[in-house]
């Protein structure tokens, strides 16, 4: 069984009592932005626990669960062109596993005294404007998430998660429901502010949606043009604006194996002759498999035109029974792992 429990939230009733402050149903257009930079930074064991963490404690902090909470909000709904960025800052701070001293009277009890393990961790909301370039608000809560094993437990457990949200059970260390808990403590929170500060709405507004160019397709020469159809034919089905092809040929020459990444020149052209705010490039291997198929290493990279940084960048290998299908299995996954993180 999980419990999970946000410093500050009253035990769930803090959500409930701010959901009668403000009645509002507005729906705040957001572009989302999930920071993994502490994935891997390793969290402090307590003195009863092992080296190892499991990697399933790590994913309850930074699976991209709390991007699914956005999406099924209806007071949420993520357009590439609101001004408003939320940056999600998860952290996983120290951990407990179950190897510890409660292992000694589970034994001892066979299982009726539960077993034991946490982790302690922290998630920050950062709510930034486009325009002004700066940030609006902080959020940040502590989180305690707590896994115990038992009979008593697996008794009683499902008459916890009937109860409150924040017990769920599951048979390992995973548990999605940590993501959904922090995300209610701080839409209940937002939402409360915005009932008491009217300037706080007018931050969330809509520009014009991102325009993409697909670029340079670093690969052999029978691949680069089918995978650059690929590319666009993914794109264009999940809604994002592209450029012309023919139009992007005619500076495609000045980005091409550039290894200092876009001159200036090539920037000008393109934010101001084809309104392209993003570039994407791919590097694409191709070679035999086994049972006459195919393996395809993809790397997928997006650069802000204005700045020349890079947004993003995607690696996958894959496999089909074509070199066509195998691209195009890889850049599924890749399209995936965008919408999953908000990326596009």
């Amino acid at each position: 069984m999980h419990q999970v429990n946000v410093e500050g939230d009253l035990l769930g009733a803090a959500p409930l009592l701010k959901s009668f402050e403000d009645r509002s149903d507005e729906t705040l257009p957001i572009q989302l932005h999930l920071d993994e930079a502490g994935r891997n930074v390793r969290p402090a064991p307590t003195p009863y626990s092992e080296s190892y963490i499991n990697r399933q404690l790590v994913a309850n902090y930074f699976s991209g669960d709390i991007v699914q909470s956005f999406r099924a909000s209806r007071h949420f709904r993520l357009d590439s062109g609101a001004n408003v960025v939320i940056i999600v800052r998860p952290e996983l701070l120290e951990f407990t596993d179950k190897d510890n001293l409660t292992q000694i009277p589970f034994f001892l009890t066979l299982g009726t005294f539960p077993g034991y393990g946490d982790t302690k961790g922290m998630m920050g909301f950062t709510l930034f404007d486009r325009k002004r370039r700066e940030i609006i608000k902080e959020y940040r809560y502590p989180v305690k998430h707590r896994f115990l094993v038992g009979w008593a437990i697996a008794l009683a457990g499902p008459v916890f998660a009937l109860v409150s949200e924040r017990f769920s059970m599951s048979s390992n260390e995973r548990n999605p429901d940590l993501s959904q808990v922090v995300f209610n403590q701080f839409e209940a929170d937002l939402r409360s502010d915005l009932a008491r500060d009217e300037t706080l709405l007018t931050h969330f507004t809509i520009g014009a949606k991102p325009v993409y160019a697909i670029g340079p397709v670093e690969a052999e020469e029978d691949y680069a043009i089918s995978t650059r159809r690929i590319l666009e034919g993914h794109f264009v089905r999940s809604g994002a604006i592209i450029v012309e092809r023919e139009q992007m040929d005619l500076v495609l020459d000045e980005l091409a194996h550039s290894q200092s990444g876009l001159t200036e020149s090539a920037r000008n052209r393109l934010g101001h002759q084809l309104n392209v705010d993003r570039l994407v490039s791919a590097t694409l291997t191709v070679r035999p498999a086994y049972s006459s198929s195919y393996d395809a290493h993809l790397t997928v990279r997006c650069i802000s035109v204005e700045t020349n940084r890079i947004l993003w960048s995607i690696e996958v290998e894959d496999f089909g029974l074509s070199p066509e299908s195998a691209i195009d299995r890889a850049m599924e996954e890749i399209m995936q792992e965008l919408h999953t993180k908000a990326r596009i």
